[in-house]
């Protein structure tokens, strides 16, 4: 019934909240453990080192690594509980979306559950600090790589304009050429029929 309970109000907090994060069973050292999962619009690579920088600047020691997930043995984490804990988190998904799956274990295969323990409950507010980071993140990300974007269609476009200018000025005097071989030409015409009378007048 507790069990229930806790679902119950965490399932609330979710709906509330602006990623989904639920309660799941994972599949981890051959066996299902419980877990909580936050999913986020933001790409699974950006996201594992936005969940080291996160954790640091939390507290957290540096991450050990065991089965694919970040481990942080023997942690002491005060945002989710009072009791030292091996924390394993994991980053999965595609391209513009990942999932970020949180299990907490008293020491080796004693892993936590929503039944005896309100820890994954409470990392439904650390994913939510987490989200705030990672959306800012992902968007300055994007805003820079549309900058470089930005920045190589002006240089081309800069470059044509460029191009252009000169094209103008070399038409330009390629007009004044025109006008000024069409006078040449006119005069050469009238000098051409004057010679051509001289020719026909001498009998």
């Amino acid at each position: 019934m507790k069990k229930l309970s806790i679902f119950i109000i965490f399932l609330s907090l979710t709906y509330a909240q602006a990623q989904k994060v639920s309660f799941e069973r994972t599949k981890f050292l051959k066996d299902k453990r419980e877990s909580v999962v936050a999913e986020f619009e933001v790409p699974a690579k950006m996201m594992t080192n936005i969940v080291k920088d996160f954790f640091a600047s939390e507290g957290l020691p540096k991450p050990g690594k065991k089965s694919g997930y970040l481990l942080y043995e023997k942690s002491l984490y005060n945002a989710v509980a009072t009791e030292m804990l091996d924390i394993y988190v994991g980053v999965s998904g595609k391209k513009e979306r990942s999932k970020v799956t949180v299990m907490a274990s008293k020491g080796y295969d004693n892993f936590l559950s929503s039944q005896d323990s309100d820890v994954y409950t409470k990392f439904n507010d650390v994913f939510q600090r987490l989200n705030v980071i990672a959306e800012k993140e992902y968007t300055e990300s994007r805003k820079a790589d549309q900058k470089k974007v930005l920045g190589k269609v002006e240089k081309k476009y800069n470059k044509l304009v460029k191009e252009g200018k000169n094209l103008a000025k070399e038409k330009e005097k390629i007009e004044n050429r025109i006008v000024k071989n069409t006078k040449a030409q006119e005069g050469l015409a009238k000098e051409l029929e004057r010679e051509k009378e001289k020719l026909e007048s001498i009998k």
